[in-house]
């Protein structure tokens, strides 16, 4: 069974009236209908334009996508790593004014057979050092 999802946003905007009822009255705007199976979307203004853009990760296949905004210009950031990424999250972790986006993909871990989480022979615990990459 293929499984799509359809990328939608609400736009919210003056041109908004309110019903008879006095509620907003939205009007959707389908950006990408391909997107494939979606496991987060963020907000962020990745091009320093101003403008909210969109950022979707997605399996279809393994992809972190920007959709540029107003435009929705689909532009694809990372694909194929990491396998089955599932969420996203932008930051300027390092303060130089430039958003950096966190990626993180699914891990198979059972704690019953493999009571320590370890990747290429690093531990998941704090006192079992270096990691790699650690200085």
């Amino acid at each position: 069974m293929q499984r799509l999802l359809f990328l939608c946003v609400v736009i919210l905007s003056s041109a908004a009236a309110p019903s008879q009822e006095g509620r907003l009255v939205f009007k959707e705007q389908v950006i990408d209908p391909d997107a494939g199976v979606g496991y987060a979307v963020t907000v962020a203004d990745i091009n320093h334009d101003g403008k909210t853009d969109i950022v979707v990760v997605t399996e279809n296949p393994d992809q972190v996508v920007w959709y540029e905004n107003p435009s929705w210009t689909r532009r694809i950031i990372v694909e194929g790593f990491p396998k089955l990424p599932v969420c996203v999250q932008p930051l300027d972790v390092n303060n130089d004014g430039l958003l950096d986006l966190f990626v993180a993909n699914y891990l198979k871990w059972d704690v019953n057979n493999e009571p320590v989480c370890e990747i290429d022979g690093a531990h998941d615990d704090p006192d079992v050092r270096p990691w790699p990459g650690d200085a």
